[in-house]
Protein backbone atom coordinates (compact mmCIF):
# COMPACT_ATOMS: atom_id res chain seq x y z
CA UNK A 1 0.00 0.00 0.00
CA UNK A 2 1.07 3.55 -0.64
CA UNK A 3 2.14 5.64 2.34
CA UNK A 4 0.33 8.97 2.73
CA UNK A 5 3.66 10.68 3.47
CA UNK A 6 6.03 11.41 0.66
CA UNK A 7 8.85 13.54 -0.66
CA UNK A 8 6.54 15.42 -2.99
CA UNK A 9 4.50 16.87 -0.13
CA UNK A 10 7.67 17.66 1.78
CA UNK A 11 9.05 19.58 -1.20
CA UNK A 12 5.79 21.50 -1.53
CA UNK A 13 5.96 22.39 2.18
CA UNK A 14 9.55 23.56 1.83
CA UNK A 15 8.68 25.62 -1.26
CA UNK A 16 5.78 27.27 0.58
CA UNK A 17 8.03 28.11 3.52
CA UNK A 18 10.72 29.63 1.29
CA UNK A 19 8.12 31.63 -0.65
CA UNK A 20 6.51 32.91 2.56
CA UNK A 21 9.90 33.88 4.01
CA UNK A 22 10.77 35.78 0.83
CA UNK A 23 7.39 37.52 0.86
CA UNK A 24 7.87 38.44 4.52
CA UNK A 25 11.31 39.85 3.67
CA UNK A 26 9.78 42.03 0.93
CA UNK A 27 6.91 43.23 3.12
CA UNK A 28 9.02 43.92 6.22
CA UNK A 29 12.63 44.54 5.18
CA UNK A 30 13.51 46.12 8.52
CA UNK A 31 12.69 42.97 10.47
CA UNK A 32 15.60 41.09 11.96
CA UNK A 33 16.91 38.09 10.08
CA UNK A 34 16.01 35.91 13.07
CA UNK A 35 12.38 36.98 12.74
CA UNK A 36 12.42 36.16 9.04
CA UNK A 37 13.87 32.73 9.74
CA UNK A 38 11.28 32.15 12.46
CA UNK A 39 8.45 32.98 10.04
CA UNK A 40 9.92 30.57 7.52
CA UNK A 41 10.15 27.83 10.15
CA UNK A 42 6.57 28.45 11.26
CA UNK A 43 5.23 28.33 7.70
CA UNK A 44 7.25 25.17 7.03
CA UNK A 45 5.88 23.47 10.13
CA UNK A 46 2.27 24.46 9.40
CA UNK A 47 2.61 23.37 5.76
CA UNK A 48 4.05 20.01 6.84
CA UNK A 49 1.07 19.52 9.17
CA UNK A 50 -1.60 20.66 6.72
CA UNK A 51 -0.22 18.72 3.76
CA UNK A 52 0.52 15.73 5.98
CA UNK A 53 3.97 15.46 4.41
CA UNK A 54 5.28 13.66 7.48
CA UNK A 55 3.71 12.26 10.64
CA UNK A 56 2.66 14.96 13.09
CA UNK A 57 5.02 13.66 15.74
CA UNK A 58 8.01 13.76 13.38
CA UNK A 59 7.19 17.30 12.30
CA UNK A 60 6.84 18.42 15.91
CA UNK A 61 10.19 16.87 16.80
CA UNK A 62 11.86 18.76 13.93
CA UNK A 63 10.98 22.22 15.25
CA UNK A 64 13.56 22.47 18.05
CA UNK A 65 16.58 21.24 16.03
CA UNK A 66 15.60 23.38 13.04
CA UNK A 67 15.21 26.45 15.26
CA UNK A 68 18.77 25.94 16.49
CA UNK A 69 20.09 25.18 13.00
CA UNK A 70 18.46 28.35 11.62
CA UNK A 71 19.73 30.47 14.55
CA UNK A 72 16.27 31.75 15.44
CA UNK A 73 17.27 32.68 19.01
CA UNK A 74 20.06 34.97 20.17
CA UNK A 75 23.45 33.68 21.28
CA UNK A 76 25.66 30.83 20.22
CA UNK A 77 24.17 27.58 18.98
CA UNK A 78 25.00 25.89 22.26
CA UNK A 79 23.17 28.60 24.23
CA UNK A 80 20.23 28.41 21.84
CA UNK A 81 20.01 24.64 22.25
CA UNK A 82 20.10 24.95 26.05
CA UNK A 83 17.34 27.58 26.04
CA UNK A 84 15.15 25.54 23.73
CA UNK A 85 15.64 22.27 25.57
CA UNK A 86 15.01 23.96 28.91
CA UNK A 87 11.72 25.42 27.70
CA UNK A 88 10.49 22.42 25.71
CA UNK A 89 11.57 19.56 27.97
CA UNK A 90 10.82 20.90 31.44
CA UNK A 91 9.67 19.01 34.53
CA UNK A 92 6.01 20.00 34.28
CA UNK A 93 5.82 18.68 30.74
CA UNK A 94 7.12 15.31 31.90
CA UNK A 95 4.55 15.35 34.70
CA UNK A 96 1.70 15.94 32.25
CA UNK A 97 2.96 13.43 29.69
CA UNK A 98 3.59 10.73 32.26
CA UNK A 99 -0.08 10.80 33.21
CA UNK A 100 -1.00 9.55 29.76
Amino acid sequence: SKLPFGPRRTCVSLALAVAAARLFRLCMPAAAIEAQRCVGLTIFTVAMWVLEAAPFEATAMLVAPLAVALSVLEGSREEQAKKLLASVFNDSLYLVLSGF
